[in-house]
């Protein structure tokens, strides 16, 4: 409605996933829309900065502006309180409306005083029980093992809280269970054309130390990009922008620590034959 009425210039502060898809949605409805991000490039915890580049390519195709590097340090109103604009160090953007999407935080101040630990999240165990014996906890809101690090992590995305629900469930019920541990798997709108983010980013893999071979292919026209990141001959992240092709098989490879010499290289390149698709120990 507030957009029906005109108000079509529009500042998206955060280019994170929230922020991208309100960017886009935006766009769909023919508004002016200027994206604001911190850091330098697009997406930068979904995808490292060579997928981010493609990505930001399709972004900008569908309309999408952006300030990288850059913050907002004041929105402007009117007396009666209506943005104005928005001042992103000294150049002024004018618009209508500002949307926030800068980070998702757990509510998890209601469980102070009760004895449950905490840190970023609710710490629970594998079989999602919380450090208070008899309460258990399962969602975005949880912090918990995750598989491709094996450190405590929040994984706020809705095949982990399915997962955890369905283990605390089961544990609560009295049966002896535990959950695989948290994945990552974030799948962005960029104006129809597919990208996904699979595993451990190399920001995370190197914030974990871990050492990693990286796998690229990225055809001739600068609009698809797609790479692994393989550590001891096994998948531990993907990135693809612009194709997805194989994105499944990655998956299956990830979550059952397959052996990928065989198919690192063509998994990116073309569908691969059905006899590799479940893959090996």
């Amino acid at each position: 409605e507030w957009i029906d009425r005109g108000n079509r210039r529009c500042v998206v502060i955060g280019a994170g996933f929230v922020g991208i898809e309100a960017a886009v949605a935006l766009a769909k409805l023919e508004c002016t829309v200027t994206v604001v991000e911190m850091l330098d490039w697009v997406l930068p915890r979904v995808f490292d900065r060579d997928a981010a580049d493609v990505a930001q390519v399709h972004l900008e195709a569908g309309g999408i502006d952006f300030r990288l590097g850059a913050q907002v340090t004041e929105v402007i109103a009117d007396a009666e309180g209506t943005v104005e604009a928005v001042m992103v160090g000294e150049e002024r953007i004018e618009c209508d409306t500002v949307v926030v999407g800068i980070g998702v935080r757990p509510n998890i101040s209601f469980m102070e005083g009760t004895g449950v630990e905490t840190n970023h999240g609710i710490l629970v165990k594998d079989d999602m029980q919380t450090s208070v014996p008899g309460i258990y906890a399962a969602g975005d809101v949880v912090e918990v093992r995750s598989r491709h690090t094996g450190e405590p992590s929040l994984g706020a995305i809705w095949p982990n809280a399915i997962g955890q629900g369905r283990v605390a469930g089961i544990a609560m019920a009295g049966k002896e269970v535990w959950y695989d541990g948290s994945e990552m798997i974030n799948v962005v709108n960029l104006f129809e054309v597919p990208a996904i983010s699979l595993g451990m980013t190399g920001f995370l893999a190197d914030s974990a130390n871990m050492e990693y071979d990286v796998v690229e292919f990225t055809p001739p026209g600068g609009r698809v990009f797609k790479k692994l990141l393989v550590e001891d001959d096994r998948i531990i992240g993907a990135q693809m922008v612009g194709d997805v092709t194989n994105a499944g098989v990655v998956v299956n490879y990830m979550r059952n620590a397959w052996v990928a010499t065989d198919i690192r290289e063509r998994v990116l390149r073309a569908p691969l034959p059905h006899g590799l698709v479940r893959g090996g120990p």
